[in-house]
């Protein structure tokens, strides 16, 4: 899920970016006041990368006891296979 997160935020950013960077261009403002909001939005994208790279990505190949929905329903199963052979 986190890093879902941070891919829907990096295209929200580029897509959010250029719909205000057609929207200065439409309205024919010679001042790219667009460089405001990119760079606030684009250091708080930076911050949630960092964030990700430093607590997430190191969760997610170290997971010794935490498995994922998929891996618990298949675990589950392949139970109830061996059981229903054990028979």
């Amino acid at each position: 899920m986190a890093k879902r997160g941070v891919i829907f935020h990096i295209v929200a950013y580029i897509f959010v970016l250029i719909l205000l960077y057609l929207i200065n261009f439409a309205i024919g403002i010679s001042v790219p006041w667009v460089i405001i909001p990119a760079f606030f939005w684009g250091t708080g994208l930076l911050i949630h990368i960092i964030v990700y790279i430093v607590y997430h990505r190191g969760a997610t190949e170290d997971q010794d006891g935490l498995k994922s929905r998929k891996e618990r329903s298949v675990e589950k199963e392949l139970e109830k296979m061996q059981r229903k052979f054990k028979k």
